[in-house]
């Protein structure tokens, strides 16, 4: 992983060294934008909650890591799975700039992610965030509720092959899609395939974690690879997808 960011940070340019409008646009307004904002504040502090809660909680891996039941204190949870600030601030900033009316999120873990997300939405927005287990779900629906959010977010419990395709059915389009759920190489392609039949040529896939092992760099090829995607942006933790159409295909590494 480190020789993974190290050759990142060899290749990635900022927002000079992009020659498309929309990328440039892309990284000046949103990517390296400064400001601060108050939603920043409650969602950082609803993570620090997290990470200081010793309380148990039965957890079920159903993902790349150690698969099977646990008993974690909530505070691990919140620290190996929540998406750190940088990042989560970006989540905001994306959906603020995009404005999408139906997000999607697989791996919705204590909802940290999704309180991202939701902060950052339109009064028209509205997420359904995805999650394995149920006690981790019943945490993330207790903060969905603390922080008032709960209004823009359905939470949809069970795996995830099973309780999407479901959704998806009653669902006219996709806007923005996060996928942070199961870090394999097979089930990432899985949820991407299930996703793009809603997709449209404006909707924006964020993947989480390109770098985390073998199998997540190899979905990321791809996936940037695929026909169907006319630019990909490795951002070196997040990799973003788009579907634009009447455009020749382009990657870009940009500097985050």
């Amino acid at each position: 992983m480190i020789a993974d960011y190290l050759r990142y940070k060899w290749k990635a340019v900022n927002a000079h060294g992009i020659h498309s409008p929309f990328v440039y646009e892309l990284a000046t307004k949103v990517l390296y934008d400064k400001q601060h904002f108050a939603d920043y504040e409650k969602v950082t502090r609803l993570k620090w909650q997290m990470q200081q809660d010793l309380s148990p909680i039965h957890f079920t891996e159903y993902g790349a890591g150690k698969p099977g039941e646990h008993i974690l204190p909530v505070g691990t949870i919140a620290r190996r799975s929540a998406v750190n600030q940088k990042y989560g601030r970006l989540l905001f900033r994306l959906v603020r700039w995009f404005q999408p009316t139906t997000v999607i999120e697989l791996g919705t873990s204590l909802g940290i992610g999704t309180a991202w997300l939701a902060s950052g939405l339109g009064s028209e927005g509205h997420i359904h965030t995805f999650e394995g287990c149920v006690p981790v779900a019943e945490k993330a629906t207790k903060n969905f509720e603390d922080l008032k959010l709960k209004e823009q977010i359905d939470i949809h419990v069970g795996p995830i092959e099973n309780t999407l395709p479901l959704v998806l059915k009653d669902l006219p389009q996709i806007d923005f899609a996060y996928m942070d759920a199961n870090h394999r190489l097979a089930p990432t392609l899985n949820y991407f395939n299930t996703l793009i039949e809603k997709a449209h040529s404006h909707t924006v896939f964020v993947l989480d974690d390109i770098y985390w092992s073998a199998e997540m760099k190899e979905a990321w090829r791809i996936l940037k690879d695929d026909k169907r995607v006319s630019l990909s942006i490795d951002l070196h933790q997040f990799g973003l997808v788009f579907l634009l159409e009447d455009r020749a295909k382009e990657h870009f590494i940009v500097r985050f």
